[in-house]
């Protein structure tokens, strides 16, 4: 119905309904207590402000339906579209800072690597994200360098669903019927 809807999770009454996307959400990323963004069909993200109900600001850089969107830290996220791309972007001033080029179909699922305590001296900052795609594969990038780091091939269908365990496994679920599990 083109809409976002926030729920109370005690009573189950719709709180606010978002709207302003012209065609269907596929995903929302929640990035602080008073934002989250959305990713629409419509080839656009919005930000919007949970307290106050509005839209925020529209990002405008994909050329086709843009399928997730996951944060990265406060101030950034990832989305990742039909047009085969994952771009990452400033929350905070709309431009996107990188675009992540490797996937020969559309990216349907993208997910950050979560770093531990002790890694990188205590910095939790992302370094490094997943995406799965109709192309069949996963890949590992690197945030900072824009680079992929590796390719992991073994579906036979699109895979719809990655995640993390920690950082040193990928989990990827696929049109396959199948649930892989990657070392990284």
């Amino acid at each position: 119905d083109k809409t976002i809807k926030l729920w109370n999770t005690r009573t189950g009454q719709c709180i606010h309904t978002f709207e302003g996307h012209a065609r269907g959400v596929c995903s929302v990323a929640y990035m602080s207590s008073d934002r989250i963004v959305s990713a629409s069909t419509d080839r656009t993200i919005k930000s919007w402000c949970l307290n106050e109900g509005h839209e925020i600001r529209t990002f405008t850089s994909h050329t086709d339906c843009v399928y997730t969107v996951v944060r990265v830290d406060h101030e950034r996220f990832l989305s990742g579209s039909a047009d085969h791309k994952i771009k990452l972007w400033d929350l905070n001033t709309g431009n996107c800072i990188r675009t992540f080029e490797g996937h020969d179909m559309p990216v349907r699922s993208v997910a950050v690597v979560i770093p531990h305590d002790d890694d990188d001296g205590g910095n939790k900052t992302p370094q490094t994200f997943i995406s799965g795609s109709s192309d069949d594969t996963v890949k590992l990038w690197n945030i900072q360098t824009g680079k992929c780091i590796r390719t992991y091939v073994g579906h036979s269908g699109s895979v719809y669903s990655v995640a993390t365990i920690g950082t040193d496994r990928i989990i990827s679920g696929s049109w396959d019927k199948t649930i892989k599990v990657w070392s990284v």
